[in-house]
């Protein structure tokens, strides 16, 4: 017999008091390695959740995450965040949300059926958490294939007042192209005769380096 959950006060949080038994489905069981996640987390107000999404118009409430930034769990486990992922293999954002490959990268990220999209946590939950399972469509509708193996967040019962969409960080986005005759020196008017800026040109440096 399937136990009967009680109510939330308004000092519970969601899914504090809840065990995976209680909310497990089928779903669930697909998209977790072994049919089950390793951990039953805490997410503070202001955590970072991305997933995939189909770019035509989609549902923006979805329990199905991946974790943006790096989390430590309470078993002291490291999670890797899925930013951290796509800026160190030289995957980049385009201008419509796709994935796209940094100048210079040689591996391919293209894919022009799913965006990323990013969401801050207006409250904090509770979460179920583990690596997922191999070849299967992104939830909720995305047509992204995933691989497996990237560590979910699922969040049964999150609603849509409790995130707010945040704009992708400008690390992401692919670098706008430079003209070629903005390297060249002025044809016309005075000469400059102040210092160069090198911290401007290092960063740009650093935004055309390869990955």
């Amino acid at each position: 017999m399937a136990k009967r959950l009680r109510p939330l006060t308004l000092m519970d949080l969601l899914n504090q008091h809840l065990s995976y038994d209680d909310v497990a489905t089928e779903e669930s069981r697909a998209l977790f390695r072994g049919g089950k996640p390793i951990g039953h987390e805490w997410l503070p107000t202001g955590t970072l959740l991305s997933r995939f999404v189909p770019v035509r118009p989609y549902s923006a409430v979805c329990p199905w995450w991946i974790l943006f930034r790096p989390f430590t769990m309470s078993n002291r486990q490291r999670v890797p965040g899925l930013g951290d992922f796509l800026y160190e293999s030289g995957c980049r954002i385009g201008a419509w949300g796709q994935l796209v490959e940094a100048p210079g990268c040689r591996i391919s990220c293209m894919e022009h059926a799913s965006r990323l999209t990013l969401v801050r946590l207006m409250q904090p939950v509770y979460a179920w958490m583990g690596p997922s399972s191999q070849d299967r469509p992104e939830p909720c509708g995305g047509a992204f294939i995933l691989h497996g193996g990237e560590f979910r967040v699922w969040i049964p019962g999150l609603a849509a007042n409790m995130i707010i969409h945040v704009p992708i960080p400008r690390e992401l986005h692919v670098p706008p192209p430079v003209a070629a005759e903005a390297d060249e020196p002025a044809r016309t008017g005075p000469a400059r005769t102040g210092p160069a800026d090198s911290t401007h040109n290092d960063a740009d440096r650093e935004a055309s380096a390869d990955c």
